[in-house]
């Protein structure tokens, strides 16, 4: 019977050291992961530590099952407390960022409705978009469809505000702004450099959200004729085939 429980203990000991290196190594790769090596050194010596006490009541007490049967269970229970915390720690982390993507939305409908405040403001005063103004407009639009939160999307919104300023004559397409791939070299128009931002990679897809920004600038006033715009002539008069569920659009 003693030998019976010892071997108990051993293997729940072994089970668990198991279960606790395990998770170890599921997030071996996870540069966050190192203040958490604590709980489990805790958690290993804690398994040590019955397994040992556990052994001795089995060999010294006359009635060791139920001493031994207690200690399994505290050395398999142990096992699994990082993996609760974890579990525990990810949902909290979770709660937390989901409250925080809630306030970026709201934020952004705030914005928005500021935003439309702004540009008939502007049309009335006839106050241009400044280049870095403009450069920021394009960026708000852009980051306006908050589906990859789990959350709405707002481009609907966001690009008429676009286009009431680009037909406002508050906005140019082709104010100069600094290229971003080249340190010291002149300012290209606005509407080149957002065509270079989203077509780094010629033969891939576009971003359908990002394809309907440059038809804005490019069917409101932007210079095709400017060195350098001659990829963007050439792609616009491509047919554009919506693909992965429209999200994109390939140019062919």
């Amino acid at each position: 019977m003693k030998w019976w429980l010892g071997g108990l203990l051993i293997a729940a000991a072994a089970a668990s050291a198991f279960n606790v290196v395990s998770l170890r190594l599921e997030h071996l790769m996870d540069p966050r992961w190192g203040f958490r090596d604590v709980q489990l050194l805790i958690a290993l010596i804690v398994i040590g530590v019955a397994m040992i006490a556990g052994l001795a009541f089995v060999f010294k007490l006359a009635e060791p099952a139920r001493w031994a049967i207690a200690a399994a269970m505290l050395i398999v229970a142990t096992g699994f407390v990082p993996r609760a915390i974890l579990a525990y720690d990810e949902s909290q982390a979770g709660a937390a960022r989901a409250e925080a993507d809630r306030a970026y939305e709201v934020k952004l409908v705030a914005d928005l409705e500021t935003r439309k405040q702004d540009i008939e403001a502007r049309i009335a005063a006839r106050r241009s978009y400044t280049p870095a103004e403009a450069e920021d407009f394009v960026e708000f639009v852009r980051r306006s469809n908050l589906v990859y939160l789990g959350l709405s999307d707002h481009s609907p919104v966001a690009m008429p505000l676009l286009q009431r300023a680009l037909e406002g004559k508050i906005f140019d397409p082709n104010v100069p702004v600094k290229n971003k791939f080249k340190a010291g070299a002149p300012p290209v128009p606005l509407f080149l450099e957002f065509y270079r931002t989203i077509r780094q990679v010629p033969e891939r897809p576009v971003d359908a959200r990002d394809w309907k920004i440059l038809l804005l600038l490019t069917n409101n006033g932007a210079d095709l004729s400017v060195p350098g715009a001659e990829p963007v002539a050439a792609d616009l008069r491509k047919s554009a085939t919506p693909v992965f569920n429209g999200v994109y659009y390939e140019l062919k």
